[in-house]
């Protein structure tokens, strides 16, 4: 088992790369994303689109793997497909959002905790449907499938009998970054950081 990271967005909304843009400590958004999932002791890949050196550099310095999806213009379904097509030999995968830098550690390891072959297990936090979505091997095929900017929805509908909600009192599993604003209001909000 393992996470895998999708960044390979354009960030167009932010205005500018937000992967690398900075928090409030000064390290990059990213990093911080990264922080939680690593503090789990599972294995990370990262999928970034071609030609996104400046997270590349990230990641190189971080010493975390990544993949370039080479058709990652295509949207998040694509980029998706493409990162379980390198995953396929592991059990089950989190499937994480690189924009969320507020996911606790702990939050994290209860999901890990609960994943398995032939399931599907997601965040709630107060009714509400949060990020990683944790997938079991036998959805595999279906992941790969996937193209365009269709995300995993699709898969979480069909095979919602598969699917564990697991109750959490942290609103980061809620909290992406869009604009250089979500920053600013996750702090006035007291969200907490994802360091371990």
């Amino acid at each position: 088992m393992g996470w895998l990271v999708l960044a390979a967005g354009q960030s167009r909304r932010f205005g500018a790369d937000k992967l690398t843009a900075k928090m409030r400590d000064g390290r990059a958004l990213l990093a911080h994303t990264l922080a939680a999932l690593t503090a789990t002791e599972q294995p990370v890949l990262v999928v970034v689109r071609p030609g996104h050196n400046a997270v590349t550099a990230l990641l190189d310095r971080l010493d975390v793997p990544y993949t370039v999806c080479p058709h990652a213009e295509a949207g998040m379904g694509a980029s998706l497909a493409w990162g379980v097509s390198q995953v396929r030999d592991w059990m089950f995968c989190g499937v994480a959002l690189a924009d969320m830098p507020y996911i606790r550690a702990s939050t994290l390891a209860a999901l890990h905790e609960r994943g398995e072959e032939e399931r599907i297990v997601a965040p709630f936090y107060h009714e509400r449907q949060g990020h990683p979505v944790i997938f079991g091997r036998r959805f595999y095929p279906q992941l790969m499938a996937l193209g365009g900017d269709a995300g995993a929805k699709s898969v979480l509908q069909r095979y919602s009998d598969a699917l564990l909600r697991l109750d959490v009192e942290d609103r980061g599993v809620l909290c992406d970054v869009d604009t250089p604003d979500d920053i600013h209001e996750a702090r006035q909000e007291g969200v907490a950081y994802s360091l371990p």
